[in-house]
Order: C-alpha cells, then structure tokens, then sequence
C-alpha cells in the first residue's frame, strides 16, 4: 500500500511539476553538474541520476573538475548541481539543497606509513603532519588542528607525498585510498583504526531547482534498494 501510495505521489508531483515549468516557460531538457574524480562514488552516483532524472524527463551532462572547483562551481550557481558530496557540504554552501536520499557510503581513515602511530588516540595524531584533498570536506575536518596540515588537488599527490615521507598521514575514503596505495606498491601505508569514520553522500541541487527535490528524491527511491535512503542517513 505505501508503495502504491508513493508512486501515486510521485505521478501526480511530477504532472504538477511540468505543467508548472511549461506553462513558466521554465522547461530544461537537460542539466548540467560538476562533479570530481571519487573512485567508489562518483561512477556509480552518475549512473543511478542519470536513470533518475530520465524518470523526469530530464538528461545530465556531468563535468569532471578538481574536488575545491567542482563545488565552487555548484555554489556559485555555474553548473544546476554537484553529482555526490557528504551531507556537511550543506552547512558550508547554503546555495546548494541536499538530494535528501543517500547514493553511497563510504568509510574514511587517516593512512600512515609510520607504525608509531599505530597505537596513539585521535587526538595525540594532531601532534602530526597531515594532508587531504581540497575540497573533501570530511578530510579538512579531520586535519583541522594538525601539527601542519597540506591541502593538495588531488588523492594521488597526498598518498605520493605520504610516501615520500612529506606527510606523517593522509586522510582520505578508504576505497580510492587502497587503489593508489596499490598503485604506488607503498605496502608500508596502513589506515589508523582510532581515525575510522563512516559518512553518507548525497546529490545536491542549486537552489535554483529547489522545486525539483521533491520529485529526484522520488525518482531515487524508486531506482535504489528499499531501506538505502531514510534508514541509512549518517
């Protein structure tokens, strides 16, 4: 029955919604977001809106930009929205409303190539150096009150500066985090087990397009498994 109920809603919303649109002069065939390089996240986001806004009629065209320029552009109105980013991206960029249904989750370390470490609380690690990708939000965090703290462009430069012993640990999603680590053939990189965090990422949409979150949120419910959506939210 709630499932019927849903799909009810859903028709109606978006009837109501084109109409709307049509008769504004409002209508957009396709939409355009910026997004970066996120190995883990990013393809498998992109592949799921890409069925969901067909759902609405809608195409996306999606742009691949440094992590810090990706969500600039969203912000700044330069692009309709940003693919996938964590849930705090909100709280920083007030033009962008979260796409209120999770497309991935994903864990996050600090990695370190120094065993001494191993063993020291999340707080005793800021008496280290440490590094993330600008523009991963969930890793300033994380840094934020290191001894030195190194915001770089992109993962592979942070493990390759880790590696070279320019960075005591790196903080990064895991899943991309093991790619490099593999690539590099740094065996001696390990993740902190005190620096473990799990996060949501969702689709944000510029406020522009606030009418359409109510219905890509729909849109999503229907494409993803049941019980990946409001049961999972971090």
């Amino acid at each position: 029955m709630n499932r019927v109920k849903r799909l009810f809603r859903f028709a109606v919303c978006t009837v109501l919604f084109a109409s709307a649109f049509t008769e504004a002069g409002l209508a957009q065939s396709v939409l355009h977001f910026s997004t970066f390089e996120a190995p883990g996240v990013t393809p498998q986001a992109v592949e799921v809106l890409r069925d969901a806004y067909a759902d609405l009629g809608i195409a996306i065209d999606v742009s691949f930009e440094k992590a810090s320029r990706s969500i600039l552009n969203a912000a700044a109105g330069k692009s309709d929205g940003e693919v996938v980013r964590i849930d705090l991206i909100g709280d920083r960029y007030p033009s962008l409303v979260r796409v209120d249904v999770p497309l991935a989750a994903m864990a996050t370390y600090g990695f370190t190539n120094r065993p001494e470490l191993e063993t020291l609380s999340g707080e005793a690690l800021k008496n280290y150096r440490a590094g993330y990708v600008r523009g991963a939000l969930f890793a300033e965090n994380a840094a934020k009150g290191s001894k030195e703290v190194w915001a770089v462009e992109n993962p592979s430069q942070l493990f390759a500066m880790l590696n070279q012993g320019r960075l005591d640990i790196a903080y990064a999603a895991e899943a991309p985090a093991r790619k490099i680590i593999t690539r590099l053939g740094a065996d001696d990189i390990y993740p902190l087990s005190a620096t473990l965090k799990h996060y949501s990422f969702y689709h944000y949409l510029h406020e522009r397009h606030r009418d359409l979150v109510p219905l890509v949120e729909d849109a999503l419910r229907r494409r993803l498994p049941a019980g990946d959506s409001e049961d999972n939210r971090s």
